[in-house]
Order: C-alpha cells, then sequence, then structure tokens
C-alpha cells in the first residue's frame, strides 16, 4: 500500500497554489475549478479543495525534507519564521512557518553527523 494524496479543505485554493507553486517549487499535476493537486519529484501528493476551511488549519503539518534549509527559508517565509531553525535529537533542523490558510509548514534539513 503506497500514500497517494492528502485533501485538504480551504477557502481560496488559488492562493494555496501560488504559494506551493512559488515558494516550494511544487508542480500542479491535476486541476479542475474546484481543486488542485500538486506533487514534488517524489512522494504524496496534496489536494487543496475548495471548501469548508478546518476549524484549526494550524494543526496541520505539512513536512517537506531540503537539501538547504537556509536557502529554503529565504524563499518561502517572507521573515514570517514559526519556530526555528533549531536542531532536534533525531537530528535534524527544522523550521516553521505557515502558508496562507494557516497550516503548518516544516521544512527540515538532515544533518550529516560525522562528516567534515
Amino acid at each position: 500500500m503506497e500514500l497517494s494524496y492528502i485533501e485538504l479543505p480551504v477557502k481560496d485554493p488559488e492562493a494555496l497554489r501560488t504559494w506551493y507553486v512559488t515558494r516550494l517549487n511544487l508542480s500542479v499535476i491535476s486541476e479542475s475549478r474546484d481543486h488542485f493537486t500538486l506533487a514534488g519529484p517524489c512522494g504524496a501528493a496534496i489536494e487543496f479543495r475548495r471548501g469548508k476551511p478546518l476549524e484549526n488549519p494550524e494543526r496541520v503539518k505539512l513536512a517537506f525534507r531540503v537539501d538547504d534549509l537556509s536557502s529554503s527559508l529565504k524563499r518561502i517565509s517572507d521573515g514570517k519564521i514559526q519556530i526555528g531553525p533549531k536542531k532536534t535529537e533525531r537530528g535534524r533542523i527544522v523550521a516553521e512557518v505557515k502558508d496562507p490558510a494557516g497550516h503548518t509548514v516544516e521544512l527540515f534539513q538532515v544533518e550529516l553527523v560525522g562528516i567534515r
């Protein structure tokens, strides 16, 4: 079994489409008047569908692994970093921002321990 996509209801799909395409470089793989589906080079897709938004959108966390956290944060955050960057006990450096709908977007970089 393989996770294919996650669907989230949102008030303004177009604002999210623009944000995820320009800030995270995700590609639109499917769209209609009321929804669109995004995907990166590998992994599950995200579908944003016009509908009643979640009461607590910040409780949804979408995590993306990046090669260079610093560069990614400059492109994505507009200076509005909610958390981090900080190191975790699992060997990651993480930071969190909010997308236009209020979902938590985590960017993380895996630290290469013992490599110089």
